[in-house]
C-alpha cells in the first residue's frame, strides 16, 4: 500500500511527481495545535485553554492518506516510525504510544478531526454499511469509551474507519476493460475493473495513493492520551471538558437511542393499519423515515447518498479529472456520490437507491420482482404511514419522527415512468437538484440517467413551504 508524507502541510496541494504518500505520528503540545483546535472546535479549544495544560499533557496527531485504514473491525491503526499502519495491539507498536492510547480496548482513543473527514462502518456481506454520514473537521468520537462508567456492550469489534469515505462511487459505468487499462498504464496499477459501486473505492484508493496522482490528500486526527482521559474522570478542575463531552456523546446518540422506540411505533401503524408489505418493502419504508428523520440531527442512524460537491470525502476533483481525460469516461459527468444526511444545517437532498442499500436487509424474496414495480408499491406503502402519523394529530415539536410529513418531502424516480402516476422521469434530477451540475468537475457533462443508483431511487428533501406535499 502507498502511503502521505511526513510532516505535510495543506497548503502543500502540488507534489514532487516521484514523492510517496506516507502516514505520519508525531507528540505535540497543546500550545502547538491550540490554533488550529480554535478554527475547527472553538468550544473545544476555550475549555481546554481555561484548563491551560502544561507540556505533560501531550497529545499525538496523526496524517492518513486517503483510503488508509484507520481502524479494521476494532483494533485502531497507527503510523510506526517506518511510516507504514500497524494495529495498536501489535507487539512492534511503540509501548509509551500503546500505553497512552490503549484506554479504549483497542479501540479509538478520543479523537478530534482536524482536517478533511473519515467514515465510520461495517462491512457485512458483500456490503458497506456506513454508521453515520462523514465525520468531517471538529467533530469529536471516542466519547463513549471515556465517559462510561461500565464496559461497553457495544461489540466494537464490528466497525471500521477509513480515511476519506469508504462508501464513495461515481454514478457512471467505469468497468470497461479498454478504457481501465489506460489508468493501468498510465500509473502502473496492478488492479481488475471494478465489478460494482463497492469497488469503485478501491480503485480510487490505488490511484489517490499513488506517487504521479499529483494531489495530497489526508484525514488529520488529534488523538487524546490516557493522562487527559484520568484528568476528565478524577480531576474537579477538569469537569467543564467532562460535561462537554457528555453532551457531545448525549446529541451524537440521539437516533440511537430513540431506534428501538421508533421500530416499536411503526410496528403499531403497521398493525393498526392492517399493513400486509413483505418485510423487505417494510424494512425499506422505515429506512426512508430514519433518512427523513435525520433533519432534526447530524448523526442519522444510517445516511443517504448525495453528490460530492466538495473534497471533503476525498481528492474528488483529481478523481474526477482522471476518469475524464485518462480513464476517457464516455460523455457522463464524473458525479462521485457520497454518504450525506439531512442534516440540522444542510438543505443539501439527499437520495436513497433499491440498488444500493446501505442498511441491512435479510429478508430473502421469492421470485424476480421488477425495479418499477417496487418503487411504485413503495411509495403507496410510504404514504400509508406518513399518512398514520398525521392522523395521530399530534402536537410535537418539528425535533422528532412525529412531525416528519411537515418537515420532508419523498420524490419516487425511475426511468420507465410512463405507466406508473407520480413516478418521476430521472433525467428530471440535475434540473431540480443543482447540486448534481456543481460538482468539483466535469458539471457541464451529461447526467448519468440510466445508472443502476439513480434508476429506481428516492429524493428525500425539506420541503421550502409546510403546505407542500409529503410525496410527489
Amino acid at each position: 500500500m502507498l502511503l502521505l508524507p511526513h510532516d505535510f502541510n495543506k497548503e502543500q496541494v502540488s507534489m514532487p511527481t516521484n514523492q510517496k504518500l506516507t502516514p505520519s505520528l508525531h507528540k505535540v503540545t497543546w500550545s502547538e495545535v491550540s490554533k488550529k483546535v480554535r478554527a475547527k472546535n472553538p468550544q473545544l479549544a476555550e475549555i481546554i485553554d481555561n484548563l491551560n495544560p502544561g507540556p505533560e499533557y501531550y497529545l499525538y496527531k496523526a496524517n492518513y492518506p486517503f483510503g488508509s485504514e484507520i481502524s479494521r473491525e476494532g483494533p485502531l491503526y497507527l503510523p510506526n516510525k517506518k511510516h507504514q499502519l500497524i494495529s495498536l495491539n501489535d507487539p512492534r507498536t511503540n509501548s509509551e504510544i500503546k500505553k497512552d492510547l490503549d484506554y479504549h480496548l483497542n479501540n479509538s482513543p478520543l479523537t478530534l478531526i482536524l482536517e478533511n473527514s473519515v467514515e465510520l462502518f461495517i462491512a457485512q456481506n458483500n456490503q458497506i454499511l456506513p454508521f453515520y454520514a462523514l465525520l468531517s473537521e471538529g467533530s469529536i468520537f471516542g466519547t463513549w469509551g471515556v465517559l462510561a462508567s461500565t464496559p461497553a456492550l457495544q461489540p466494537f469489534c464490528i466497525y471500521s474507519m477509513t480515511a476519506g469515505a469508504r462508501s464513495l462511487f461515481m454514478l457512471a459505468k467505469i468497468s470497461e476493460k479498454g478504457k481501465h487499462n489506460k489508468l493501468i498504464k498510465a500509473f502502473g496499477l496492478n488492479m481488475n475493473p471494478p465489478k460494482n459501486a463497492l469497488d469503485h473505492w478501491h480503485a480510487f484508493r490505488e490511484i489517490a495513493q499513488h506517487p504521479e496522482f499529483g494531489e495530497a490528500w489526508y484525514s488529520e486526527l488529534l488523538f487524546f492520551p490516557k493522562k487527559w482521559i484520568e484528568s476528565i474522570r478524577n480531576d474537579p478542575a477538569w469537569k467543564p471538558l467532562e460535561n462537554f463531552l457528555l453532551r457531545k456523546a448525549w446529541d451524537d446518540t440521539n437516533g440511537t437511542r430513540s431506534q428501538y422506540t421508533w421500530d416499536l411505533f411503526l410496528a403499531m401503524i403497521q398493525h393498526r393499519r392492517k399493513i400486509n408489505a413483505d418485510q423487505y418493502m417494510t424494512e425499506t419504508v422505515k429506512n426512508l423515515l430514519c433518512l427523513g428523520a435525520s433533519h432534526a440531527t447530524d448523526f442519522g442512524i444510517a445516511p443517504g447518498f448525495a453528490p460530492a460537491i466538495d473534497n471533503l470525502a476525498g481528492p474528488i476533483q483529481r478523481l474526477q479529472e482522471i476518469y475524464v481525460d485518462i480513464y476517457k469516461l464516455s460523455n457522463y459527468a464524473p458525479i462521485i456520490m457520497q454518504p450525506k444526511t439531512l442534516g440540522t444545517n444542510n438543505d443539501q437532498p439527499i437520495y436513497y437507491s433499491l440498488s444500493h442499500k446501505n442498511t441491512t436487509m435479510p429478508f430473502a424474496r421469492k421470485g424476480e420482482i421488477s425495479k418499477i414495480f417496487d418503487i411504485y408499491n413503495l411509495k403507496n406503502l410510504l404514504q400509508k404511514y406518513l399518512d398514520s402519523i398525521l392522523d395521530m394529530n399530534t402536537n410535537f415539536s418539528q425535533e422528532t419522527l412525529l412531525d416528519l410529513p411537515n418537515i420532508d418531502q419523498y420524490t419516487f424516480f425511475h426511468a420507465d415512468h410512463k405507466e406508473y402516476r407520480s413516478i418521476y422521469a430521472t433525467n428530471n434530477i440535475p434540473y431540480e437538484d443543482v447540486n448534481f451540475k456543481n460538482i468539483p468537475h466535469g458539471g457541464e457533462r451529461e447526467f448519468p440517467s440510466n445508472s443502476s443508483f439513480i434508476n429506481g431511487c428516492i429524493r428525500i428533501k425539506k420541503k421550502s413551504k409546510k403546505k407542500q406535499t409529503v410525496i410527489e
